[in-house]
Parts: structure tokens; sequence; C-alpha cells
């Protein structure tokens, strides 16, 4: 169900939420993931 709800308000269908997360961080949390692609040349400082 998570996974539909955070599919629907990124408005991407592909998402993957991990169901059994319980041994891989403390009580009531879990890993989180982004993958996210950057513009290009934007946000380029330098000199």
């Amino acid at each position: 169900v998570v996974g539909a709800v955070v599919a629907a308000v990124a408005q991407d269908p592909m998402v993957y939420v991990s169901g059994g997360s319980e041994h891989q961080g403390p009580p009531g949390g879990g890993p989180v993931a982004v993958i996210s692609r950057m513009p290009d040349g934007g946000g380029q400082h330098g000199g």
C-alpha cells in the first residue's frame, strides 16, 4: 500500500518500497534510498 501511495504522489510507477525492513533499522524505522538525475549543466559552480 505504501508503494502505491508513493508512486501516486510522485506520479511515477517506478517506485520500490521494501516490505520487510524490521531487521534493517530501528523499531518503526527503515532504510530510504533516493535515485535522482541532475540536469545537465545546472547548479554547477566552479572557476
